[in-house]
């Protein structure tokens, strides 16, 4: 009971955005539902235990890994643990000599591939969909790799259309803003198909939706838990939200698009493309290597 009001306590010093104040107590609590301690009687070996399972699921430079780091040492400043604070804070201006931040994270497999959705998966999926919003949902991460967050935080008038003189057609999506805060926002143009486009057009009108409108008015938890129901209702593996964006970065570049070019769309740079978030197999290894040596009949 202490934990919780000290955790609103918290909270209630920070005058931002409901996902933010969401974001926070979510990984606060996560922290204390692992230790299942009152804070008071928290160690730093507990800490350390639980903030190195982070450091090995998601690498000590992550941007998971250091937005966990740098919530938990507000919220152990704010309750006066410097202690458990100083077990984990680490700058370049005063670095933590903890083994914890020399923890060598397994490479990357190449043939990592569990985080991506097979098209089986994909049609499975939708076949158990009835409503016009999840299905719409759905087809949207599968076309544009966007976070859950972007796809919740779309707004009618966010929908644009380009004529492209060179190819002599329409270019569909929507401008979106990215990861970062007020002013460091990063806003880029996400194309979607056609496909895409006409259900936005006549799920705009079934609903009656005005321009300042949320297109699909449901919050990260509520997408998160609608795939997984969905999941389940198919009779295929628990896939997350993210796991669209993996699939999406991976098709993209094995149908042919630069780094430069899916780095624009989905608002990472080319590094962390190539290192996360393409999955090759020795298929498609192959096929790229015979292009540049074709073997002699």
């Amino acid at each position: 009971m202490k934990n919780s009001i000290e955790l609103q306590n918290f909270l209630s010093q920070y005058q931002t955005s409901p996902n933010t104040i969401t974001t926070y107590k979510g990984i606060i609590n996560r922290m204390l539902s692992s230790i299942n301690k009152p804070i008071s009687k928290i160690s730093k070996e507990d800490v350390i235990k639980y903030f190195t399972s982070l450091v090995n699921k998601y690498g000590n430079i992550s941007n998971t890994s250091m937005i966990h780091q740098t919530i938990l040492c507000l919220f152990f400043r704010f309750v006066k643990r410097m202690d458990l604070h100083d077990s984990i804070y680490h700058s370049h201006r005063n670095p933590n000599s903890n083994p914890l931040f020399h923890i060598k994270t397994p490479e990357r497999s190449m043939l990592d591939t569990k985080k991506l959705i097979t098209d089986e998966e994909y049609r499975k999926l939708l076949s158990v969909i009835n409503y016009n919003r999840d299905v719409f949902i759905i087809k949207l991460f599968h076309c544009t790799g966007m976070r859950v967050h972007e796809e919740t935080n779309i707004k009618v008038d966010d929908y644009r259309e380009y004529y492209d003189d060179k190819e002599k057609e329409i270019v569909y999506g929507f401008n979106i803003l990215g990861k970062g805060r007020g002013r460091g926002k990063r806003g880029r143009f996400v194309p979607i198909t056609r496909e895409c486009s006409d259900l936005f057009k006549k799920y705009v009108k079934e609903k009656g939706l005005k321009t300042d409108d949320y297109l699909f008015g449901i919050s990260v938890s509520g997408v998160q838990k609608m795939l997984k129901t969905s999941c389940e209702k198919a009779g295929i593996r628990h896939v997350t939200c993210h796991s669209f964006r993996h699939t999406f970065v991976t098709n993209m570049v094995n149908a042919g698009m630069t780094s430069l070019e899916l780095s624009k769309i989905t608002g990472h740079t080319v590094k962390i493309l190539e290192d996360v978030y393409y999955h090759a197999t020795p298929e498609i290894i192959g096929r790229g290597y015979k292009k540049y040596f074709k073997e002699e009949s």
